[in-house]
């Protein structure tokens, strides 16, 4: 009950930021462009990083080509 109160005297959501990636979207632009059908875990392995740094930055890197 006293979290729906809380919730009540302040319905305005809080500022958020851009999610930190240890991924630069630019490296990875061009690691799509280089290697277009390349899987996953084959450009974890390239960029030294964890799968699931890969899948959201992917996306909004395939938008953006």
């Amino acid at each position: 009950m006293a979290s729906v109160t809380r919730w009540v005297k302040n319905i305005h959501r809080k500022p958020q930021g851009s999610r930190k990636r240890k991924i630069d979207l630019d490296v990875l632009r061009q690691e799509i462009t280089d290697y277009p059908d390349a899987y996953q875990y084959e450009r974890v392995k390239r960029l030294g990083v964890a799968q699931n740094a890969i899948f959201p930055g992917a996306q909004e890197a395939w938008h953006n080509l």
